[in-house]
């Protein structure tokens, strides 16, 4: 695998590799994030894909109502609320940014 992956899916082959050093909640989102590329058929890994990748598995692993109790209990950290959703804080980020870019998406937290 290259240096600095986690994982990969190849379409070729139709196989998924996992980083066997990744710690269970990584290896959990890792694998979440590949499947969506393989539900999706992805061939590449161009910007767009991987955004759109990125953002289907935060929002696939965080529910709003959860991560709004969260944000409001943890003032926002987002290593407490990734520890608490069993998620990596990357995958906490990606929620917030798709949060932020879809106003239908807030919950009332996100506006006080």
């Amino acid at each position: 695998m290259p240096n600095g992956w986690c994982g990969v899916y190849c379409k070729a082959t139709k196989t998924i590799l996992l980083d066997e050093r990744l710690t269970y909640t990584a290896k959990r989102c890792t694998l979440t994030h590949e499947l969506i590329h393989w539900m999706r058929g992805d061939d590449n890994c161009d910007e767009e894909s991987e955004r759109r990748t990125r953002e289907l598995t935060a929002l696939t692993l965080i529910g709003v109502e959860e991560y709004a109790q969260l944000e409001e209990q943890y003032s926002g950290n987002i290593w407490r609320i990734a520890d608490e959703l069993d998620v990596i804080p990357s995958i906490v980020r990606d929620f917030c940014t798709h949060c932020a870019n879809h106003p239908e998406m807030r919950c009332d937290v996100w506006s006080r």
